[in-house]
């Protein structure tokens, strides 16, 4: 997975939904207590923007891409018809919180 610092979201060709998106996430890492942000693609899992550092990047990408993937299938195990849309883990020292878009 490359890293790929403070780059826009070229995924996303509406002008209007990249600038509503940037400023979400502006907001996001100006909330106190914020330690880093990650985008990863839906599909492949690739790195789109990050504010950590490329060992910190990999690690939660690759930790939270299979705990995404195993929790939607418990998710669909129990309902077929449902699907996992956030994952939050809290321990003692950090949180972190996930929105989850599926196609």
């Amino acid at each position: 997975m490359s890293e790929r610092k403070d780059t826009k979201l070229e995924r996303n060709n509406d002008p209007k939904e990249l600038v509503e998106l940037e400023q979400t996430l502006t907001r996001l890492t100006a909330h106190k207590g914020v330690q880093g942000l990650v985008v990863l693609a839906q599909d492949s899992g690739n790195v789109i923007r990050t504010t950590l550092d490329n060992i910190q990047t990999q690690q939660y990408a690759s930790l939270v891409t299979g705990l995404a993937s195993r929790g939607k299938s418990v998710i669909r195990d129990l309902d077929p018809e449902d699907d996992l849309t956030f994952l939050r883990i809290r321990s003692k020292k950090n949180e972190v919180s996930t929105p989850l878009l599926w196609r």
